[in-house]
């Protein structure tokens, strides 16, 4: 893939990446949102706030730390009572559906949070490549520190959500599929 001239290779694969984090970010809260909105996760109090930073994002991203934080402790909670046995009453079987998405959801939002935290790391690691021309071989080189790299990625190209948002244009979604495909894990 052929960059600018004035850009320099690992300055775009950083780019690339932190696109790829924002949209995993980005789909975490599409995820909180719709809880909030179906109640299946409903906040009160006071949320403290930097003022160089948008307020929805910032309350945001306050719930999603502290859904990641409560993870283990939700499971412990409520997997075993989505493992109980069959209700015959439609309240209780409502009632135990909104807690199987919720869960879902949890599981789904630190799962994302988690890669966008990989990513992070990745987009950090492409500035250690400053003597590479080739943005593709940077790919492949900082896939190889990691193999966590990869999952992310793999998950990425084959998100319906990441396809659809845009982020990357298809020259850098295929230079990220080859790169996978030549790195070594």
């Amino acid at each position: 893939m052929e960059t600018p001239s004035d850009v320099p290779a690992w300055m775009m694969c950083e780019d690339i990446i932190t696109r790829l984090k924002e949209e995993l970010i980005l789909e975490a809260i599409d995820i909180l949102h719709t809880e909030l909105e179906t109640g299946r996760v409903d906040i009160t109090g006071y949320v403290p706030l930097l003022q160089d930073k948008p307020e929805q994002i910032q309350k945001d991203m306050y719930i999603i730390k502290n859904l990641r934080m409560r993870e283990a402790q939700i499971l412990d909670q409520y997997i075993p009572m989505l493992e109980s046995k069959e209700e015959k009453d439609p309240q209780k079987i409502q009632r135990m559906e909104d807690l199987k998405k919720f869960v879902i959801s949890v599981r789904a939002i630190s799962a994302l949070m988690r890669f966008s935290d990989i990513a992070g790391d990745w987009a950090q690691d492409t500035g250690r490549c400053a003597g590479f021309a080739d943005p593709e071989e940077i790919m492949i080189k900082t896939l190889n520190m990691d193999e966590a790299r990869c999952e992310v990625l793999e998950m990425a190209l084959l998100s319906s959500k990441f396809k659809k948002s845009e982020a990357l244009s298809a020259q850098e979604m295929k230079m990220l599929k080859d790169a996978l495909h030549k790195s070594t894990h």
